[in-house]
């Protein structure tokens, strides 16, 4: 187990432990391979909540490039930061297109048979390593990726990349139970209210910049755009009455990342 911390202009270098080789093989990705990095991740942002820190998001190019660094571990038989073609983990983040303002990596390495035993394994490693630990509880960082690999011996090889960079992690909204009034005999007023914020990171929050709201006629596949950025928290929309309306919302953050869609309501005036 050791670890490696790097920030601009700063580099610290804590205990790279050598393990003996084994032979080379292959590590694919398996649906538990992938359920026991779930589980890393879980059990490193729990050691974080402990403290009263928020959770690292995953970020799906650090997990590609921490797969891709316990892979090499793997198939060559080492175990260290620095790979034998002499790249660091932040060289593959660079390469890769990357921003970061700061970054650590972590390892672990054990032959617990389960996978789920190796995960909680290789949390308690780190848990029990102040080095380690500083890093998983550091405030610096906003996102981790947390990579599995196994060798030929059976033993499983961990690397987890921590960064701290740009905000990737889209606003959330939501609608408000909408509100109806008589206009005519036939039409409604549906006051169509919604709510919504950025996801708080531990650092470089980007903040709410606007919502976009959409509505479709029941049976209808085609959503239409009522508001393409706006700041308000509701409108007042005339209805037929008896036709069916779906009404979503979405929000976007000042880094330009949409969130997801709200699940849609539906208004049968």
């Amino acid at each position: 187990m050791s670890t490696i911390i790097r920030r601009v202009a700063l580099l610290a270098l804590v205990g790279a432990l050598l393990l003996p080789a084994a032979p080379p093989v292959a590590a694919a990705e398996t649906t538990a391979m992938a359920e026991a990095e779930r589980q890393v991740v879980a059990l490193l942002n729990q050691q974080r909540a402990e403290v009263g820190l928020l959770p690292l998001r995953v970020d799906v190019r650090l997990r590609t490039i921490a797969r891709a660094r316990a892979t090499d571990m793997a198939e060559k038989g080492y175990f260290a930061h620095q790979q034998p073609d002499g790249r660091w983990a932040w060289d593959l983040m660079t390469e890769a297109g990357i921003t970061w303002f700061g970054t650590g990596e972590i390892l672990a390495a054990n032959s617990s048979g389960e996978l789920s035993e190796s995960a909680s394994s290789a949390a308690q490693q780190w848990r029990d390593s102040s080095s380690h630990y500083a890093i998983v509880t550091s405030r610096d960082y906003n996102y981790l990726g947390v990579g599995l690999a196994e060798d030929a011996t059976g033993r499983k090889i961990w690397a987890t990349i921590f960064l701290k960079g740009p905000d990737r992690t889209g606003a959330w909204a939501k609608l408000t139970t909408p509100g109806l009034s008589a206009a005519t005999s036939t039409t409604r007023k549906a006051t169509i209210g919604w709510t919504g914020a950025d996801v708080r990171l531990q650092v470089l929050t980007s903040g709410l910049r606007d919502l976009q709201l959409q509505y479709r006629y029941g049976g209808s596949t085609t959503w239409r755009t009522i508001l393409a950025a706006t700041t308000s928290t509701s409108i007042v929309q005339t209805l037929t009455v008896g036709r069916v309306y779906e009404f979503r919302v979405r929000a976007r953050d000042r880094a330009g990342n949409y969130g997801a869609w709200s699940a849609p309501i539906t208004i049968v005036p």
